[in-house]
């Protein structure tokens, strides 16, 4: 993206994260310049980092992440729409009583219901209510990491050779439960997906990013 480059990516698994970087094209000149940490909560404190991109997807983490990177007065992308659910209006609250941004992310789902929102409001409606359809179905509550790609399709093949995470699909699942329900940070002590990138000033990019993605899951704590 013009005028980002992400320069720090923390994950649990720092080699995970790098070899998550050379499946998606990275070159080795790229990636040699990339900072590989183990903390998403250490890369938030960073003094030198503007923006953190939440995207773990889970609710623990995510929280834990946009609080830390709130605190810290670094303006927060929220991908993580399973956080959001849970604590989403308090979060901005919170990033608002800061001086910061707290945000959602243009392409993911919720971002794209508020444009619809917002195009329809510009051409004189009243909007009511306002949500996503999915497919969703009873089965789906009792959908776990071992059985979940029974409900998306791929076979073992696809899964190994693009690293698809089941904890994280299934997570999927469980949001989808829940938004068919209708439904606020962390201090736990055992959440699934923890990483994030976090990102500099550059003199020749402007602003850098920081960006909390799925790749890495494990049990422990927010880290």
């Amino acid at each position: 993206m013009p005028g980002l480059e992400v320069s720090v990516i923390a994950d649990l698994d720092p080699e995970r994260a790098r070899a998550a970087c050379r499946n998606v094209g990275c070159d080795a000149a790229r990636i040699a310049r990339t900072a590989f940490v183990a903390s998403g909560i250490e890369a938030c404190a960073d003094p030198a980092i503007e923006v953190i991109a939440e995207a773990t997807g889970s609710p623990p983490a995510g929280i834990a992440h946009a609080r830390a990177a709130i605190a810290a007065k670094k303006h927060i992308v929220m991908v993580n729409v399973e956080a959001d659910v849970l604590a989403g209006p308090l979060l901005a609250e919170e990033a608002r009583a800061r001086g910061v941004v707290d945000s959602l992310a243009y392409g993911d789902q919720p971002a794209l219901t508020c444009e619809l929102v917002d195009r329809a409001r510009a051409c004189g409606f009243e909007v009511v209510v306002a949500g996503k359809g999915t497919k969703y179905l009873p089965a789906y509550h009792a959908a776990t990491p071992a059985d979940v790609w029974a409900h998306y399709g791929p076979t073992p093949d696809e899964v190994r050779s693009g690293g698809m995470n089941p904890q994280m699909f299934n997570s999927a699942s469980a949001s989808i439960a829940a938004s068919a329900i209708g439904s606020p940070n962390c201090d736990c002590a055992s959440c699934g997906k923890r990483s994030s990138i976090a990102s500099r000033r550059s003199r020749s990019w402007g602003r850098r990013a920081a960006f909390i993605p799925t790749s890495s899951m494990a049990s422990g704590h927010c880290r």
